[in-house]
């Protein structure tokens, strides 16, 4: 009797490791592509979801929109930033310490989370033709409300991030939870100012 498992009960297991050894490969020779590919492909699929879960109609604008965004903006800036807190902020600190982690939650969550989220908003309202004047107002608006659900998402989940998750995985860790996020965001940043 053979010990070693059928194809068919491995086939699935077999794919899934091939695509993850072939995405780990990917990370190690372009790392910033990888991210950036990972994050446009999530931020498409948090589009959809967002508009179906407001039965709103998918339009391909917007998922262009979104693309975009995570290739040039997302994938590329949370890649530079965790970079940045490891390699020059906290360089030569051991990484997972209680006062590292929350000096990373500080920085992210105090500084970074609301200037991107600002960001965010103003390219999305160039993307819909509204003016500087009109994304200001409906920043001013939203943006204490998103930071508020923000803390409670992001504090956790870059709690794990940066405790455990290795400095090569982060963006896929947050690109992960970012699913669920940026469908919210997506419905708050789309949704016309009052």
């Amino acid at each position: 009797m053979s010990t070693e498992p059928t194809v068919s009960k491995t086939l699935p297991g077999f794919i899934l490791s091939m695509a993850w050894n072939s995405y780990m490969q990917k990370l190690q020779s372009d790392p910033l592509l990888t991210k950036a590919v990972t994050s446009a492909i999530l931020s498409v699929f948090s589009d959809v979801f967002a508009k179906r879960m407001k039965q709103m109609p998918l339009r391909s604008s917007t998922a262009m929109n979104e693309l975009t965004i995570g290739l040039v903006l997302r994938g590329p800036l949370i890649h530079a930033f965790h970079n940045f807190l490891d390699k020059v902020i906290f360089k030569g600190r051991n990484q997972s310490s209680a006062a590292v982690v929350i000096g990373k939650l500080a920085i992210d969550q105090l500084l970074f989370a609301p200037i991107f989220t600002s960001l965010y908003f103003y390219v999305q309202g160039l993307f819909e033709d509204r003016g500087i004047a009109v994304t200001t107002q409906k920043l001013k608006k939203e943006l204490p409300g998103i930071m508020r659900s923000n803390w409670s998402v992001w504090v956790p989940a870059n709690f794990l991030n940066y405790l455990f998750i290795p400095l090569e995985l982060r963006v896929l860790f947050g690109s992960v939870i970012s699913f669920f996020w940026n469908a919210y965001l997506i419905s708050r940043a789309s949704r016309p100012a009052r």
